[in-house]
């Protein structure tokens, strides 16, 4: 809050035609203590006096306030169904609470088996996925041969990443998936993997992707993924004129194919 001063709200507005049109408001609100009779009293929950309130799309109001017990910061469910849209930073992991969710939707449609399935055979010592409690909190755990159950954020923070993708797209057909810089974390042996892995995904779940790289190996892995299928595929590429002003330029999916096959630099 500017100066402190908890009497003005934070606003936060977004303009659209869709799921995107919403607004949230941060306002200072009542707070409450609940303190447990007895022993206990490190279980005493406090409601934070900090309200956020927010319009959907549809118009509908929801409002939540966090608590906090113990070291527990929690945001009580609304029950709203948020926007497909997924934004998957460079150096920021998904959540396990929120990859196990996705994992427990997956299931519950039943693409489970089809997706450990892609898994497996992309990373031939994960024998296995399934969902466990830590600490009382869903998490995703890897039958790895050798480890036997473990998390799958300590079989690989790449892996890790890489699966996030998939099930994006798996859990939420139609979604938009926005990823920033691809190829970080990930071995370049396996790019080829995860781009044929994501062509598929994106077809078969009526997705779209957004990625960004630097690197130009993932560029040559994505067109050797592709095989030559580039037909929703193309390549936007930031340019510095003279002034120094950027402009973009479009390359389609042949483009790419064929500036990659005569050794130009496509980045």
């Amino acid at each position: 809050f500017s100066d402190r001063d908890t009497r003005a709200p934070i606003s936060i507005v977004l303009n659209g035609d869709g799921d995107e049109n919403r607004s949230v408001t941060l306002s200072r609100g009542p707070s409450s203590s609940v303190l447990p009779l007895g022993d206990s009293p490190g279980n005493a929950i406090s409601t934070l006096p900090i309200r956020f309130t927010w319009h959907a799309a549809d118009g509908r109001e929801h409002e939540v306030a966090p608590s906090i017990g113990g070291s527990t910061l929690t945001f009580p469910d609304t029950g709203e169904d948020l926007a497909d849209f997924f934004f998957i930073p460079t150096h920021g992991m998904t959540g396990s609470v929120e990859m196990a969710n996705r994992f427990s939707d997956l299931s519950a449609m039943g693409r489970r088996d089809e997706f450990v399935r892609f898994i497996s055979r992309e990373y031939p010592w994960i024998k296995g996925l399934s969902i466990e409690a830590v600490a009382g909190a869903p998490a995703i755990f890897a039958e790895v041969k050798g480890l036997g159950s473990i998390p799958l954020p300590s079989v690989s923070s790449g892996i890790n990443r890489a699966i996030s993708f998939f099930l994006c797209m798996a859990a939420r057909p139609q979604s938009v998936v926005l990823i920033d810089e691809i190829e970080v974390g990930t071995h370049y042996s396996h790019h080829k993997s995860i781009w044929g892995g994501l062509i598929s995904f994106m077809r078969s779940y009526d997705s779209q992707l957004f990625v960004t790289t630097h690197s130009k190996e993932c560029l040559e892995a994505l067109v050797e993924a592709s095989k030559n299928d580039t037909h929703d595929i193309a390549l936007w590429r930031v340019e510095a004129t003279k002034r120094g002003d950027p402009i973009i330029r479009q390359f389609t999916g042949e483009q790419l194919v064929a500036g990659i096959e005569f050794g130009q630099e496509v980045r």
